[in-house]
């Protein structure tokens, strides 16, 4: 899948962050970014296959709802590159630091989902907002697992 594909390129590339220039990173990162949400919104669409007037109503909600998940990124890439920077020399304190951003960020994910949920259901309806918080949960889901298949644990 191509999203997956994308998604190792950028592990690898926030792995190797001390090795890359920090603009050479952040052009990487903006243009997985672009690719990501291109392909998720064509997901999107597939499976929801909206009417006209859901389209009307749900694309600019969607793009909302995707600048405030971006910030969440934001905030989950700031802790990885603090983890590729730190990765040799994480003490206790730091450990302790990195999972509670962590979950941090987890949480205020769950919670944007919930409220997007809510919000969602006043115009496509409780079926229809479940069906795309499905969607794009097992969209999170997949991007996640990736995330985290190519984060190597830490050293003993």
């Amino acid at each position: 899948m191509k999203v997956l594909r994308i998604l190792a390129l950028f592990i690898v590339t926030l792995i190797g962050v001390q090795a890359l220039a920090q603009e050479s990173l952040e052009s990487t990162i903006e243009l997985i970014r672009s690719d990501l949400k291109t392909e998720k919104k064509a997901l999107i669409d597939k499976v929801m296959n909206f009417n006209e007037k859901e389209a009307t109503q749900f694309w600019p909600f969607y793009r909302e709802y995707s600048l405030e998940l971006s910030k969440l990124g934001d905030k989950r890439i700031a802790i990885l590159k603090d983890y590729a920077a730190n990765y040799d020399k994480v003490d206790d304190k730091k450990a302790e630091d990195l999972v509670k951003k962590s979950f941090g960020v987890m949480k205020d994910r769950n919670d944007l989902m919930l409220s997007y949920f809510k919000k969602a259901a006043k115009f496509l309806g409780l079926k229809r907002a479940a069906q795309w918080i499905q969607a794009e949960n097992q969209m999170l889901v997949l991007i996640d697992a990736k995330m985290a298949s190519e984060t190597p644990l830490l050293p003993k």
